[in-house]
């Protein structure tokens, strides 16, 4: 994104790479972090499991989501 906005510069053969990653990597890598969490929520809802494994599904959701936006943000990966 900050590529694609100008306040990063890169290399002119790169350019394409990171409108390819922008425009569809990333997307796809943040909708699968998304789907991940949503299927952990799932799972510990209908094995009605302790709030231990709560804790460590939306933990590790989150970290994933996290680190998907930032790769976006970045653009690496």
């Amino acid at each position: 994104m900050l590529v694609g906005a100008g306040a990063v510069s890169v290399e002119p053969d790169l350019l394409g790479l990171t409108r390819w990653y922008l425009c569809l990597w990333g997307p796809w890598f943040i909708a699968g972090g998304l789907a991940f969490a949503a299927a952990t929520a799932q799972y510990v809802r209908r094995h009605d499991a302790m709030r231990e494994m709560r804790l460590y599904g939306a933990v590790g959701a989150l970290g994933a989501l996290l680190l998907s936006l930032a790769s976006t943000a970045t653009g690496i990966g």
